[in-house]
């Protein structure tokens, strides 16, 4: 019994490990995707908001990180200057919007102008982050009740303009074309 319980608990060890199709360091998400790590932003413990970002010296090593990021975005690809960035991760409360609201500052402060549009339509983040109303954004766009020049706003920081996510829908998925 002790040589057949210790046979089994090593080969459901085996197959659990072979079934595990989780990606857990760089280095295997590199060689998955065969794409190059472009940037990476170091877990912080508490973030300040934007506009203390904004006001107080920019040698700070959390701006340095985005400043750098910025850097690997701009001279990848095909040098276009018109370029869209798509920030996602698996699950929420990963720090997407936290994210995407630090690089479009940096790239703010460079002299681009920036538009952010919060996709976000479950759990929408980026009208807290600029403390902006969410009363019209992208749901009010693809639901035909006004235009784009409707929904953005200004987000208080030079070049940055902010579409929201909108009014909640009760099924995302029942948007025209979705």
């Amino acid at each position: 019994g002790l040589f057949v319980g210790l046979l089994t608990g090593v080969i459901l060890a085996l197959v659990r490990e072979n079934l595990d199709t989780t990606l857990y360091t760089v280095e295997q998400i590199e060689a998955v995707t065969k794409l190059p790590t472009i940037g990476r932003v170091p877990l912080v413990q508490s973030l300040q908001t934007l506009s203390n970002y904004y006001s107080r010296s920019d040698q700070q090593p959390q701006l340095e990180v985005f400043r750098r990021l910025r850097v690997n975005l701009l001279t990848t690809g095909s040098g276009n200057q018109s370029k869209v960035f798509l920030v996602t991760s698996a699950a929420p409360g990963e720090g997407k919007s936290t994210i995407a609201a630090n690089l479009a500052l940096t790239m703010a402060k460079s002299g681009r102008r920036v538009v952010m549009v919060d996709c976000n339509l479950h759990t929408p983040a980026l009208h807290r982050i600029f403390d902006l109303p969410n009363d019209w954004g992208l749901t009010s766009v693809l639901t035909k009740l006004v235009g784009v020049p409707g929904v953005l706003q200004q987000s208080g920081f030079p070049n940055i303009v902010v579409i929201t996510s909108g009014p909640g829908l009760p099924t995302p998925t029942s948007l025209p074309g979705l």
